[in-house]
């Protein structure tokens, strides 16, 4: 069973305390934290991957959908991989009733 460790004893605020235990102390960490970017306007470099994989991603996809292959989506099966497979498979979700599998 996991334990969780207080970094040190504090008597402010709880924000204050469960930010600084995730690692985010400065004033511009945790308002950087508190309101994130606008998903919209994030690039794939802002998030870590690398664009010749994303664009090798896409074509795969398009030629599957083209072609009528099946399309498996795996995720893991923790609360942000449940979420995230949800979020990535629900274009053929709504798209089967036009016969993408």
């Amino acid at each position: 069973m996991k334990k969780w460790e207080i970094i040190k004893e504090y008597t402010g605020d709880l924000m204050d305390i469960l930010l600084e235990n995730r690692g985010v102390a400065t004033k511009k960490e945790k308002n950087v934290f508190l309101n994130p970017p606008d998903p919209a306007t994030l690039t794939s470099k802002d998030v870590g991957i690398d664009k010749v994989s994303v664009t090798k991603a896409i074509k795969r996809i398009q030629n599957a959908i083209k072609d009528k292959e099946s399309i498996v989506v795996y995720a893991d099966y923790d609360a942000d991989g449940i979420t995230a497979g949800a979020i990535i498979s629900s274009p053929w979700i709504t798209a089967s009733p036009l016969g993408k599998k």
